[in-house]
């Protein structure tokens, strides 16, 4: 294996930012110029071997040349840009320190009018104490004339107390006066109540005993009702009887003196005949409506309450009776 040993140069340290010593490179010899000795292992190579080999090492020792030659030029670009950064910060800060001097003496300017606009309203705040001293020691006599006038009402006011204080003194004797009525009044009560309770359950007692009595009587009164109604009921029903039996046998008579008067006259006309038709047939219907009136009694006779029943029931059966006796005459 063919080994090649070989010492880049190395640079020295990097100067301070701002320092003027230049940059100072290691400057060894070429392996041209001073090549390294040859291994023992190479010695067996033949010459067209060994001249490959060296001129390997030539083309690496040129590129190692190129590279410390690049790296030079980038530090000294690097360099000159930064020397220019340096002088572009440095007319910066003096732009800014020209401007902040400028907004200082602006500020300087403005503060300066602020006090002098200040100091007049200082004059001016002492001119208006100036005047209100004046206007203080005027109205300062005034009020000493109203302090006075005012002493002397304070003084009505303090009799108007004292008359007051005996007025109250006086409203006081006649409220522990009236507190005494009021106390021998609430014992009255006292005992009026207890009068009244005594009267209450007497008459509580005695509303009960009358609540008994009338519920007594009231069922008796409807007993008695009821048996006087179930009587009379049973009286309007044989009435009842009685008038439908006589109604009936009217009817039946006036039906066979029709009859009668029928056969008596059949050698009548022909228009005699169809009257005389016609008049029984009149006859019959006016019977079967008497009937049916009658059943209508009947029927009502039933749904009336035994409370209805009496004179008006009385004047009802008279007045159809009479209405059925004219039907039947005419």
């Amino acid at each position: 294996m063919l080994v090649v040993q070989d010492e880049l140069p190395q640079p020295n340290a990097e100067p301070e930012m701002g320092a003027a010593a230049a940059v100072v490179y290691d400057t060894s010899p070429s392996l041209l110029r001073n090549p390294p000795p040859i291994p023992a292992e190479t010695a067996h190579l033949s010459a067209p071997d060994m001249a490959q080999l060296c001129a390997m090492l030539a083309g690496i020792s040129g590129d190692m040349q190129e590279m410390k030659t690049n790296t030079q030029q980038m530090k000294n670009e690097m360099k000159a840009n930064l020397k220019e950064e340096m002088r572009e910060m440095r007319r910066e800060t003096q732009n800014m320190g020209m401007s902040l001097k400028g907004s200082l003496e602006e500020l300087k300017n403005e503060m300066k009018k602020e006090v002098d606009t200040i100091r007049a309203e200082v004059t001016g705040l002492k001119e208006k104490v100036k005047g209100v001293g004046v206007a203080m020691e005027e109205s300062k006599n005034e009020r000493a004339n109203e302090i006075k006038t005012v002493v002397g009402k304070i003084d009505k006011v303090g009799k108007g107390l004292g008359e007051v204080k005996q007025g109250q003194d006086q409203i006081k004797e006649e409220i522990g006066r009236n507190t005494t009525a009021i106390e021998e009044l609430k014992r009255e009560q006292g005992k009026i109540k207890e009068g009244l309770g005594a009267v209450k359950e007497d008459c509580e007692k005695r509303h009960r005993e009358m609540t008994d009595k009338v519920e007594n009587l009231r069922k008796e009164v409807k007993a008695e009702t009821q048996k006087g109604l179930k009587e009379v009921g049973e009286e309007c029903r044989k009435r009842h009887e009685e008038v439908i039996n006589e109604m009936e046998r009217k009817a039946g008579e006036k039906t066979e003196e029709l009859g009668e008067r029928i056969e008596k006259n059949r050698g009548e006309t022909e228009e005699q005949l169809r009257t005389t038709r016609e008049k029984i047939s009149k006859t019959n219907k006016m019977v079967t409506q008497v009937q049916g009136e009658v059943q209508q009694i009947r029927e009502k006779v039933g749904e009336l309450s035994l409370g209805m029943i009496g004179e008006e029931l009385n004047g009802v059966i008279k007045g159809k009776m009479e209405e059925m006796e004219r039907r039947l005459t005419e």
